[in-house]
């Protein structure tokens, strides 16, 4: 059973990260730049993995944590071919 301490700063941290990840949707949708949209999407990533990590705190359920390493490695494989197709994008083009 967790405390009324604990309560309070896991409904604190809850609550930052769902503020910055509005925050960070609002950047990806008007980011400048197609890396500056990349950042924001990669950030969102990474909330939502310290989302999953609360919620297993919260729900004293380990598997969250085994949720979160498989996303945190999908996303990574994912953020990587994307950089990697912009980058050799303009490689294939005979002019």
């Amino acid at each position: 059973m967790m405390n009324v301490f604990e309560f309070y700063i896991l409904l604190g941290s809850i609550i930052f990260m769902v503020i910055s990840f509005a925050l960070l949707l609002v950047r990806a949708a008007n980011g400048p730049t197609v890396f500056d949209k990349l950042l924001a999407i990669n950030s969102i990533n990474s909330k939502i993995n310290v989302m999953l990590i609360i919620l297993s705190i919260f729900s004293n359920n380990q598997s969250f944590i085994d949720i979160a390493y498989v996303y945190a490695l999908t996303s990574y494989i994912a953020m990587y071919s994307i950089l990697k197709f912009i980058r050799n994008r303009n490689l294939d083009v005979k002019e």
